[in-house]
């Protein structure tokens, strides 16, 4: 296993994490948010230095990322409403 499938499957399980908080609880938490992002920009460093096997991996990285962004901004349109 690669260090970008080790970070890879890492981000992975925060956003099963990030998606439970907001599904089950209805909360936002702002750190777990913060380290998804930074891993991101971590793995988006190591696919600029070619640092990836496939281009499965990268396409992986990218639906997480879509993925993410989709309930972060569902939880914070979710608390705007509610005001």
């Amino acid at each position: 296993m690669t260090f970008f499938t080790f970070l890879l499957c890492l981000n992975a399980l925060l956003i099963l994490a990030y998606a439970t908080l907001i599904l089950m609880y209805q909360k936002k938490n702002l750190n777990l948010s913060i380290i998804i992002r930074v891993l991101f920009l971590t793995l988006f460093t190591l696919v600029v230095f070619a640092h990836y096997e496939s281009e499965q991996q990268f396409i992986v990285m990218l639906c997480l990322w879509v993925i993410f962004e989709a309930f972060y901004l569902k939880k914070i349109h979710h608390a705007q409403s509610g005001k």
